[in-house]
């Protein structure tokens, strides 16, 4: 096969035209290049990189199959709504500051006498009466776990009292010398195991207290607090109505003062709602605290006494009462609490003299 080539000049440019053969010919009209463009550049053409060729492509074709570019920014309606969010929440703290603001500056002025506060005297006394009670419950639990230390100090010496008793009276000669001792030990252990009984009735009196002063009061004066913070952000913002309203009493034709005090207004009422929900709630909490106060500490006292004269007498079956009153098990205790019948026996061996014939006078 051969191939002649022409040459032609085109406005001053060399431009070749080759002649191929038919079959070559048919073989390359069977191919896409009638798409390629060869009269922008005759004798070089510009090909870009493969890391431009990358790009177009990403560019050009669909990024999620929907026919959108992965660039393609978000419509003006999700952009309205995703900002509402964030204006909202910088209103939100701009109003949260403001009133925090307005309620530090209404606490300095109470404190230094320039501002009237609201005073519910009812509520005032309700509260004082209160901490008043807080404060002695907490003196009497504290004298109470003081008494139970103390006590279970004493019994322990006593314990060991009546093993040293014992112990003494097993190793010395002298018979009525060596019953008295052993005899002595006995009561000594027998007083101490009843002692026990008291000491836990102590602890229970001062877990109840506890309990009622660190859960139920300290429950109220969270409460209280709350009631106190609603009262200072209250009077603040009736504070500031108050001075709108006599500017504006002033000057009647100053519209835009005229619209702070609508707003403040509005905004008024709205922390007095909140004022009341907040003394309701309140004085819901102080009533029924009155109540369960009252009635915790009468039953505590009244199984403590028992339990303390109990203890005093010897009485065993008034401390098995007291015991199981509070729900307190023989297991529980240091020792076994001793039954009435042995504390009797133990009681009648004591002799009203030496067992020699002396009197306990004669000494």
């Amino acid at each position: 096969m051969s191939a002649t080539a022409d040459t032609t000049t085109v406005e001053g440019t060399e431009q070749t035209e080759i002649a191929v053969p038919g079959e070559t010919q048919q073989h390359l009209d069977q191919s896409n290049l009638s798409d390629v463009d060869l009269s922008s550049s005759p004798t070089k053409v510009d090909r870009a990189s493969p890391a431009q060729q990358r790009a177009a492509e990403h560019v050009e074709s669909p990024g999620d199959g929907t026919g959108k570019s992965d660039f393609s920014l978000p419509d003006t309606e999700v952009q309205a709504r995703s900002t509402v969010p964030v204006a909202a929440r910088l209103q939100s703290f701009a109003t949260w500051g403001m009133t925090k603001v307005k309620c530090a500056r209404q606490s300095m002025n109470e404190r230094f006498g320039k501002v009237t506060k609201t005073v519910d005297t009812q509520m005032t006394e309700r509260i004082e009466s209160l901490r008043e009670a807080q404060r002695n419950y907490v003196q009497i639990m504290n004298l109470a776990k003081k008494l139970s230390t103390q006590l279970r100090g004493f019994l322990e010496t006593q314990r060991n009292l009546g093993d040293i008793f014992s112990e003494y009276g097993v190793r010395v000669t002298e018979t009525d010398l060596q019953a008295e001792l052993l005899r002595g030990g006995t009561v000594q252990r027998t007083v101490a195991r009843t002692g026990d009984a008291l000491v836990a009735s102590l602890d229970h009196f001062v877990s109840s207290i506890g309990t009622l002063i660190s859960k139920t009061m300290e429950d109220t004066f969270a409460k209280v607090h709350e009631y106190e913070a609603m009262r200072v952000q209250y009077d603040a913002f009736r504070i500031d109505v108050e001075q709108l309203q006599t500017f504006c009493d002033g000057n009647p034709a100053n519209t835009a003062k005229q619209a702070k005090l609508e707003a403040a207004l509005v905004a008024f009422e709205t922390q007095k709602e909140l004022f009341t929900v907040v003394r309701n709630e309140l004085n819901v909490k102080l009533k029924f605290l009155d109540e369960n106060k009252i009635t915790v500490m009468q039953k505590q006292l009244v199984l403590l006494h028992n339990a303390t004269s109990g203890f005093f007498t010897g009485d065993i079956e008034v401390l098995e009462r007291c015991l199981k009153s509070y729900h307190i098990r023989r297991l529980d205790l240091a020792t076994a609490l001793p039954t009435s019948t042995e504390v009797k026996s133990t009681l009648q061996e004591l002799p009203m003299n030496n067992g020699t014939g002396h009197s306990i006078d004669e000494f």
